[in-house]
């Protein structure tokens, strides 16, 4: 007998769908947010839900905090991201591994029918866009966070805060649409 491990990490291969999931009005969506435990990444995705809450009428959040930076969340909060959200912001991507897993969640949420967002720091675009092409979606978007903005480790309060509302509106339309159901981009 031989067993081989699927580099790729793909959930289901073969009955996963590798497309967006279809957008509609924020407006009553809960969100899930799926930090990954770097610096202040659960700082900045509540920052990133209040304004979605405030702006875009989103109704509650559910927060998913993974073992680690560049693992999936575990199968149980998997289940939860299914069941009790309707859109998904990932974050935080800031070193290379945390980076591809944080765009591969994002892109796995899709392929279960729940439109998501990853955030991810400039410097890491490389294997972020190599991780999008692995994957058969090129073309996912992404938040990009400037490179401006050194490590999330460092960042203090008032930094969490204007980060949070400099990627508030990309995230919103990348993760809704218009009231006519087009996407909100």
């Amino acid at each position: 007998m031989l067993i081989t491990l699927d580099p790729t990490g793909v959930r289901n291969r073969g009955q996963v769908p590798h497309r967006m999931a279809a957008r509609r009005p924020l407006a009553g969506a809960r969100v899930g947010l799926v930090s990954n435990g770097l610096g202040r990444a659960e700082d900045l995705l509540g920052a990133v839900y209040a304004l979605l809450r405030d702006d875009g009428g989103v109704t509650s959040a559910v927060l998913v905090r993974k073992p680690h930076r560049s693992v999936p969340p575990l199968p149980e909060d998997w289940d939860r991201l299914l069941t009790d959200t309707d859109v998904v912001v990932a974050g935080f991507g800031g070193c290379g591994s945390c980076s591809t897993r944080t765009i591969r969640d994002a892109m796995e949420l899709e392929w279960a029918g729940i439109p998501s967002v990853a955030l991810v720091h400039e410097d890491m675009l490389p294997a972020v866009d190599a991780m999008t092409r692995l994957a058969d979606m090129p073309d996912y978007p992404y938040v990009v966070v400037g490179r401006t903005r050194t490590s999330l480790c460092d960042w203090d309060d008032a930094t969490v805060a204007a980060v949070a509302k400099e990627i508030a509106g990309e995230t919103m339309a990348l993760l809704g649409a218009a009231a006519d159901g087009r996407s909100a981009r």
